[in-house]
């Protein structure tokens, strides 16, 4: 999320879309492999607590399945 977020306001070139956001959060939590439902609610759940909004609406604009 972290890594997102700089992205998003560093201005340096395109932040990560949400195919490589997936891929990064599996490489940490490898028993989620290919499970984009986790990390759709990771993202969500986040979100919902107010915190990290800015990816939040990227990985929804990005074209991540968010409610």
């Amino acid at each position: 999320m972290g890594r997102v977020h700089n992205e998003l306001h560093e201005g340096k070139g395109k932040p990560m879309n949400y195919h490589e956001f997936e891929k990064a959060l599996w490489e940490i939590v490898s028993s989620k492999d290919r499970d984009y439902h986790f990390v759709e609610d990771v993202v969500s759940t986040l979100n919902e607590e107010g915190r990290w909004t800015d990816v939040y609406e990227y990985m929804k604009k990005s074209g991540m399945n968010l409610d």
